[in-house]
This record gives C-alpha cells, structure tokens and sequence, in this order.
C-alpha cells in the first residue's frame, strides 16, 4: 500500500487507501506487526472497509471464519463484522506476537535461517535422511 501511494502521489491517495485498506489491513495483523502509529491507521481503515467489502473470496472467508454476522432483513441479508469474534482473533494473534520463540529439537523444515543455524540438532537440507 504504501509503495501505490507513494507512486500515484497525492493526487489519487484518498482513492487507493478505500480500494486496498481492507488488504492492507489483512497483511499488517498476518505479519503480525505491532498495531501503534502508522499500521493502527491502516488497520482501522482496513477493518472498517472490510465491514463492507466488495471482494467476494474475502466475504465468504469473513463469514466461514465466523467473523461476520448474517441478519436477513427481507429479500437480503445484511452482513456485519462480529466485534467480539474479531476482538479474540487480534488478542491472539498479538499473544502469538509476544510469544517467546524457542528453538525445536526436529529438522527445522521451514524454520527461518536465522533461527535453525543456532541449534545443535540441525540437519542440513543435504544430509536429511542420510546416515552420517
């Protein structure tokens, strides 16, 4: 997001931030970036367009996740994002955040470089399943 709004200039920010808060929004809190400043702004604006959203995939997700509720008003169904629901999700994700990361004792497949190189268990990509 911010790159297009860097790139459209000032001119057309207001019309970038309506169409892709809502996905912007969704790759803040899956980053698990800390909500303060900058990124608090994007997710506001995010979840607020989500309430709304004309993307059909990020509806039905919404509502299989149960974050959405349903109320039929006649011939349609007027859907809202559930607060409450929404509110455990970002309590977990932010205790997911602050958890401490501790090294495993496995093969680290799909573990970060960074963290599986500190660990004595280790087993090279090469050497995975191979006597030594």
């Amino acid at each position: 997001l911010k790159l297009a709004l860097a790139l459209a200039g000032p001119a057309r920010q207001a019309e970038l931030i309506e169409e892709y808060a809502d996905l912007a929004a969704i790759g803040t809190v899956a980053d698990v970036m800390r909500l303060v400043g900058e990124n608090r702004t994007i997710v506001k604006l995010g979840l607020e367009r989500l309430s709304h959203t004309s993307r059909p995939g990020l509806a039905m997700l919404l509502r299989e996740a149960g974050l959405v509720l349903g109320v039929k008003r006649g011939y349609y169904t007027h859907y809202r994002l559930d607060k409450e629901a929404l509110g455990a999700v970002i309590a977990g994700l932010e205790q997911l955040r602050d958890t401490e990361r501790r090294p495993c004792g496995g093969t680290f497949i799909g573990c970060p470089e960074s963290e599986y190189l500190k660990c004595k268990s280790y087993v090279p990509p090469e050497k995975r399943g191979k006597e030594t």
